[in-house]
């Protein structure tokens, strides 16, 4: 039974890849859900995540329809083709810069995590004395050789181990809601129960609004979605959005979760990382869920090696491992392959439910019907024949990995500041690559004709998406500022 289930999680399988871009949305952003919960009150909160969950389904498959439509598998081909090429330079620096500064911060959040565990590690490994000495041995023995790994797909069984870490971390949360662990409590939770405010809010927080940001780059996957969409086996929209979607539920299932728990058992005192809500020294369940976290921190990490590299070789080859995936040999084979896969799609699932409605004989009068889910499979094989001129030769690939994880953990030691610079990034750059970007691209695929949409609400959602992204921007940059005026 496992072995199948192993099987499920294999290169290119739904699942498999599923579980990566799930793997993305559960750093560092999930664990300052509580705090969200606690600035906008519980049911606005769990609206909001369901509203932010639901627009990234979307957002994603914007940017697949693109993919789809124009043959370009990456941000910046995409952005030149529809935005203009001005446009594709801010996004090219755009996407190195903030997912180097994600990067970065996993790493910080992993010596944070790391340092109330220091005596621990000290005593079983006398050399290690500090946390940055804990991360440095960590990151040359697991994280830089994890860092060099060339497809998603080896990394899919990690993923479901690091989906499987977070999950039980969440029930810690939980149990401890309902079972009070020993970690005593702070000044302010003593004084809240003293004074009989230490309640939760159910419909209204103080600061609504801030939790906006938090819950948007809680949800921050799409920079990953052109190498797991390249990943697929059955590389078509329609099977991407089943990516999307399983993905999304899973997440936000253990969002809302962490999010809700953690808020009701800390409701006075709830702390950027909720997990420093717990003492490690004094709590043994949470040793446990320290030491478990680290598994999500560092594949979270190893996973933004991915488009951080493929931006890099767009930049220095024009084109990347991504990319690759939609030059069959050329960008307008693809496109052509799409519209037949699209026309055969249509057909079989005429066919099949003619199937449904007039099962008696089907199969003696219908003999096309195999024939044509036949021809949808050859072109879906079709799409995997890549241009074998266009390979990444591994010695840059490894040139590029091990470069850029030596520079992400002399970064992360040398100057751990650098991560109240990233949020800044986060609020300017998570909004606009995963929000007004793929809005942009369906306004102008819209536009050009290329693919109108069919509805009102179409071009409604369209809409929103761009301005809500311009919100999330600005209040996301509020927050930072907030944040640095708060600690002057």
């Amino acid at each position: 039974m496992f072995g199948c289930e192993m099987m499920r999680l294999s290169s290119g399988s739904v699942l498999g890849a599923a579980l990566s871009l799930a793997v993305t949305t559960m750093g560092a952003g999930i664990l300052t859900l509580p705090s969200a919960y606690a600035d906008a009150g519980i049911i606005p909160a769990t609206l909001i995540l369901v509203g932010v969950g639901i627009l990234t389904v979307f957002s994603i498959d914007y940017i697949i329809l693109g993919v789809d439509k124009l043959g370009r598998n990456s941000y910046e081909e995409l952005t030149r083709e529809l935005l203009g090429k001005k446009a594709e330079e801010v996004v090219r620096w755009m996407l190195i810069i903030y997912n180097t500064g994600s990067a970065i911060g996993y790493l910080v959040v992993f010596e944070d995590l790391v340092a109330p565990m220091q005596p621990l590690v000290t005593s079983y490994l006398p050399a290690l004395t500090t946390p940055k000495h804990s991360l440095l041995s960590f990151w040359a023995v697991f994280i830089l050789p994890l860092s060099c790994v060339p497809t998603l797909g080896a990394l899919h069984i990690s993923s479901f181990l690091a989906i499987s870490a977070t999950s039980f971390i969440c029930i810690m949360i939980i149990f401890r809601y309902f079972v009070p662990g020993p970690t005593e409590l702070s000044a302010m939770t003593t004084d809240a129960i003293a004074n009989g405010t230490a309640s939760a809010n159910w419909w209204l927080g103080k600061y609504p609004l801030l939790a906006l940001p938090i819950i948007m780059f809680s949800f921050d996957c799409q920079s990953l979605v052109f190498q797991i969409y390249a990943g697929l086996d059955d590389m078509r929209r329609s099977v991407m959005i089943k990516v999307a979607i399983i993905s999304l539920i899973v997440t936000g299932v253990i969002h809302a979760a962490v999010g809700l728990f953690g808020y009701l058992s800390n409701p006075v005192d709830v702390r950027e990382n909720i997990i420093s809500n717990y003492d490690p020294n004094v709590d043994r369940l949470f040793q446990i869920g320290y030491l478990l976290y680290t598994a999500p921190m560092i594949l979270a990490f190893v996973l933004m090696m991915f488009p951080i590299r493929d931006s890099i070789f767009i930049l220095w080859y024009g084109y990347s491992s991504a990319s690759m995936a939609t030059h069959v040999p050329r960008s307008k084979d693809f496109t052509r392959l799409v519209h037949q896969e699209e026309a055969l799609e249509l057909m079989v699932n005429a066919e099949s439910e003619h199937q449904r409605s007039h099962c008696n004989g089907f199969g003696s009068k219908h003999n096309n019907y195999g024939s044509v889910k036949e021809e949808l499979q050859q072109v879906i094989e079709a799409k995997k024949h890549h241009n074998d001129i266009e390979r990444i030769p591994l010695r840059d690939h490894l040139i590029i990995s091990i470069t850029l994880s030596t520079l992400c953990v002399a970064v992360a030691l040398l100057v751990p500041g650098i991560v109240s610079v990233v949020s800044l990034l986060g609020g300017l750059c998570c909004s606009t690559l995963c929000f007004i970007v793929p809005g942009l691209y369906r306004w102008q695929l819209h536009y050009k004709n290329i693919a109108r949409c069919q509805a009102f609400w179409e071009m409604a959602l369209m809409v929103f998406m761009v301005v809500f992204g311009g919100v999330a921007a600005i209040l996301g940059t509020a927050v930072w500022v907030e944040g640095v005026l708060l600690s002057m």
